[in-house]
């Protein structure tokens, strides 16, 4: 019988989903990010690279960007969502492809790549190490690992910090690292990987359009096993009036100051 394969089970819980908020969500994200992304990219990648991958490529808004900055003959990004995949692949460039895969579990998918990358993925990942070492694995001679995560999230406004605090014991409950960025170089080591670079980049994020990317998510997980056994919906509510306020410019606040870990490795 013909049809789409079934998407790959995760090895992880991704806080965030992907339904049609999430993809929103990512939209926003991508726009939020954009800037810093491209830098990291134009300083440390590969020059003239032939292929780079996109790791939990979401709806293909880095896959996107990947492609327009680096310029390599292809792309491919890889997401274990098939509702993302299928939504990426609708709107893809040429040079561009997107797969659906686990990009934990080895081999991955492709051919070696001179540029692999992924952003915001590593903390909603298990065995982080290990997973370190199999994009290592994907990487052809010369090429290298590019990884931006989250160091710290901060704000002068106290319901950012309270938001913060929610979403890192929530991932902690995953197992997983919220900011799983101040630890790369570690873990890129451990992983048989020779750092070229692990730095933390300053961001000063305007705070309106954090409110709009936090108060999606608040929305997704909320309805959660961790939130309904861990968290008092009221003190949600409160905090969903308060993000709501700010994202529409009701209410102001401070911005969120965020520091992003950047990894460059090779073999």
């Amino acid at each position: 019988m013909s049809g789409t394969p079934p998407a790959p089970e995760p090895n992880a819980r991704y806080t965030f989903g992907d339904t049609l908020p999430a993809g929103q969500r990512l939209a926003l994200l991508a726009e939020v990010y954009a800037d810093s992304c491209e830098d990291f990219l134009r300083s440390w990648a590969p020059r003239a690279p032939a292929r780079a991958l996109d790791l939990g490529c979401g709806p293909g808004h880095t896959t996107a960007l990947l492609h327009r900055v680096l310029s390599p003959l292809r792309t491919t990004g890889i997401d274990t969502s098939q509702a993302f995949v299928e939504q990426a692949r609708t709107c893809a460039q040429e040079g561009v492809d997107h797969l659906l895969a686990d990009v934990t579990v080895a081999p991955l998918p492709v051919g070696e790549a001179d540029v692999v990358y992924a952003r915001f993925l590593l903390t909603h990942l298990t065995g982080p190490e290990q997973v370190l070492g199999l994009w290592g694995q994907a990487l052809a001679p010369g090429g290298r690992l590019l990884v931006q995560e989250n160091a710290s999230m901060r704000s002068a406004s106290p319901e950012f910090d309270r938001y913060y605090d929610i979403v890192r014991r929530m991932q902690l409950h995953h197992g997983q690292d919220m900011f799983i960025g101040l630890g790369l170089g570690d873990l890129a080591r451990a992983a048989g990987l020779r750092v070229v670079r692990h730095g933390l980049r300053r961001l000063v994020l305007p705070a309106r359009a954090m409110a709009r990317l936090h108060l999606m998510n608040l929305r997704h997980w909320r309805d959660g096993e961790f939130a309904r056994n861990h968290l008092d919906p009221g003190e949600l509510d409160a905090l969903e009036t308060w993000l709501e306020a700010v994202a529409e410019g009701i209410e102001n606040a401070e911005p969120v100051v965020q520091e992003l870990g950047e990894l460059v490795a090779e073999r």
